[in-house]
């Protein structure tokens, strides 16, 4: 059910006329002086919208080709039992739509319908849907952020983190920011939850965190194109339990207390093989380029650092190991030497 595409056509939703009394439609009567009904475009709409929705609730793109897609749709949503349940079952991959000028009171299936919030996002997904092992892509719209994404639980039919993918601008991600306040985190794994962050930038105030899991079931996957700005006194990247995988190169322009914090038995921050760190500015970290703690585990394997810092290069702490896959006691950047206490482990 393709939208009305006319040059004509408004570009957006008209306010509809107040209602009156209901009727049904009249052809007229000249003989009587009965007038015809007059079908406005505020009924027209109507009947677009409520067909529309259906299709778009089966996970079905609207085409302007198709003649069956309502039929289809209600075969859809009659086998996953849609009257019964609140889930939708997709039989292709989803697309909502965040932007800082959206609302929440939108339905985000469109560009022009986006959320406010990536939270409102993945509730709805959470709540409304059985992923089925297709992707659900939550896109940003370009602009600035102040509110990232704390989810908790996982989404029903997700094979993974790379099955939820919060998306920016891989091309620019400077055109898609997340800057938050002091003692503030702006991506947070917990209870489950599990997705990927790709083509954002991020910064945030004293104590702030930008990427964090809180436990074993959890897990975040830092994608293409995201850049860490400036947390002071926090951490780029803290799992306390749970996965952090850095799946593609990525950029550092600002300092930390930490880049890579492990705290924990389970909590695991991983570089892919092959990947490349840009570091420009030779931002400082405090504690330590890389932390491990507590059985925490920081691994890297043939990582191209391109760039330098400054600071401790590593530690490892309390049965905690930083693996650099036997790249050496400089492998990390920073200015000064790494260490190891009370267990800690480098490799």
């Amino acid at each position: 059910m393709y939208r009305i595409d006319d040059a004509t056509a408004a570009t957006s939703l008209p306010a509809p006329e107040a209602a009156s009394a209901e009727g049904f439609f009249t052809e007229g009567n000249p003989a009587t002086g009965t007038p015809a009904t007059n079908v406005r475009g505020s009924w027209l709409n109507m009947i677009q919208e409520e067909l529309r929705a259906v299709v778009v609730a089966a996970g079905l793109t609207p085409s302007k080709t198709t003649y069956n897609q309502l039929l289809a749709a209600i075969a859809i949503l009659s086998r996953t039992g849609y009257q019964g349940s609140t889930r939708i079952r997709l039989a292709a991959n989803l697309t909502l739509y965040v932007s800082a000028t959206g609302s929440d009171s939108n339905n985000g299936l469109t560009s022009g319908s986006p959320f406010a919030t990536l939270g409102k996002a993945y509730s709805v997904l959470q709540q409304n849907y059985d992923l089925n092992g297709f992707t659900a892509t939550i896109q940003m719209a370009n602009g600035a952020y102040s509110v990232g994404l704390a989810a908790v639980g996982p989404i029903i039919g997700a094979l993974g983190a790379p099955s939820v993918v919060i998306q920016g601008n891989t091309a620019a991600p400077a055109n898609v920011t997340f800057t938050v306040g002091a003692s503030t985190n702006i991506f947070v794994a917990s209870k489950g939850a599990q997705y990927q962050v790709q083509g954002v930038t991020l910064a945030g105030g004293s104590g702030a965190q930008a990427v964090v899991t809180t436990d074993n079931f959890s897990e975040i996957d830092v994608g293409a194109g995201v850049v860490f700005g400036a947390f002071s006194g926090g951490a780029h990247l803290f799992s306390n339990g749970g996965v952090i995988r850095l799946t593609a190169s990525y950029s550092i322009t600002g300092g930390a207390a930490v880049h890579a914090l492990a705290s924990n038995g389970g909590a695991t921050i991983g570089f892919a093989t092959g990947i490349t760190v840009t570091i420009t500015g030779t931002p400082a970290f405090s504690t330590s380029f890389v932390n491990a703690g507590f059985l925490g585990l920081v691994t890297a394997s043939s990582v191209v650092f391109s760039g330098s810092a400054t600071g401790v290069r590593y530690s490892a702490t309390t049965n905690g190991v930083v693996n650099s896959g036997s790249g050496g006691a400089n492998f990390f950047p920073g200015s000064t030497a790494g260490a190891t206490a009370t267990g800690g482990q480098y490799s």
